[in-house]
């Protein structure tokens, strides 16, 4: 009872606080199997001076999870629950003295560098990426600066700093990191990883992690989520000139960002692959993201009106769709939305004002749904 009650004190501490409790948890083992042709198995080979093993193709938007198992030339299919659906050999499209083309069926070309939540496939030829429909079509050519994930624009700061604009059809979004390569959930979260140095107390030796962040709308970093570091076995002094490869003990390869803003990556041992996830759970009491607050709000009277002018918020121009002014009778009264404003514009003139009354006024700019806190509170009095 004692430690319950400690617990309890704990969590109503954290939440008076503004801690919030959203975030990756896991990871929860999918699939998982061992190297071979058959059911739930997958192809583990060694081939030139590395090792060759499956990689996850795309997370679709119901959640199913495709493999590019490389090794035996086919897709695997799974469900969101880790059972396999169904397996994908590759067709024929093409054959001539030059080249030679196959494509999975529902999934476009074959050797795909990436295979989207559309049904369409990205293939790399030099600096650029091409796209091809379900039937192995060429629909679209992007430059390596315009990748599919959006087109990417690194831009360096005067404090030697680097910001990324990263631009699709509907929004720009602005974040504070130096990346070629974003993805973006069907909530407006955007994502970018980074492949970091460490070092495995196993091997005593160095390795990696990977670190994925989590911007929202205006471009600010909502979490950071570190994955286990890649571990191998203790490194033998070799009694020739050549050394012997390392030897995996357990390796974790890049994130994968589902459309619910998961984080899938496979996971694989000498003689094991599996997939795992680390699922996003959010905090109902967390506030939708909004931008960051105008300021200097400023009434300015007149025989016919107040005029309000204010400063714009930081993510405008970026993040910011609206400003939207509200007013009261008395400082401490009912605030009432009177107007709201398109992005850009910063001034309002309050011609409803009736003379010889005084008004209370604030302003917060919108983005996605979400808003910034108010300007201070200003006042004002239309003249008789």
């Amino acid at each position: 009872m004692g430690l319950r009650l400690i617990c309890l004190l704990i969590g109503l501490h954290l939440v008076l606080l503004g801690v919030s409790f959203a975030g990756w948890q896991g990871p929860q083992v999918l699939v998982e199997g061992v190297g071979g042709e058959g059911d739930g198995e997958f192809g583990l080979g060694s081939f030139g001076t590395g090792d060759t093993y499956p990689d996850i193709a795309a997370i679709l938007p119901d959640g199913k999870i495709l493999i590019d198992d490389y090794v035996h030339n086919r897709l695997q299919l799974f469900d969101e629950n880790g059972q396999r659906v169904k397996v994908i050999v590759p067709v024929l499209i093409e054959k001539n003295e030059n080249v030679e083309r196959y494509k999975y069926e529902e999934y476009g070309v074959r050797k795909a560098y990436r295979y989207t939540n559309k049904g369409t496939s990205i293939a790399r030829k030099r600096r650029a990426f091409y796209e091809y429909d379900e039937n192995g079509v060429k629909i679209k050519e992007y430059e390596e600066s315009s990748f599919v994930g959006g087109i990417v624009k690194n831009i360096r700061q005067g404090d030697g700093s680097y910001t990324s604009d990263v631009e699709y059809e509907d929004k720009t979004y602005r974040v504070p990191s130096r990346s070629s390569r974003y993805t973006r959930d069907v909530n407006d979260y955007l994502y970018t990883s980074f492949r970091r140095r460490s070092h495995d107390h196993i091997s005593n030796d160095r390795s990696f992690f990977y670190a994925v962040y989590k911007y929202d709308i205006c471009g600010r970093l909502v979490s950071e989520f570190v994955m286990p570091t890649t571990e191998y076995e203790p490194y033998v002094i070799p009694e020739g000139p050549v050394a012997p490869p390392r030897t995996i003990r357990n390796e974790y390869g890049p994130p994968v960002i589902g459309p619910d803003g998961s984080i899938y990556a496979y996971k694989r041992t000498p003689d094991t692959y599996s997939i795992l996830k680390w699922e996003w759970v959010d905090d109902p009491s967390d506030p939708v993201p909004g931008p960051d607050a105008p300021s200097e709000l400023a009434v300015t009277p007149s025989t016919t009106s107040l005029y309000l002018t204010w400063k714009a918020s930081p993510q405008d121009p970026g993040c910011v769709d609206s400003y939207q002014i509200e007013r009261a009778g008395s400082v401490d009264g009912s605030y009432s939305s009177i107007a709201t404003v398109e992005v850009g514009k910063l001034n309002y003139n309050d011609a409803d004002a009736s003379a010889g009354s005084t008004y209370f006024y604030k302003v917060r700019a919108s983005a996605g749904g979400g808003y910034s806190d108010y300007t201070e509170t200003v006042s004002g009095t239309r003249p008789q």
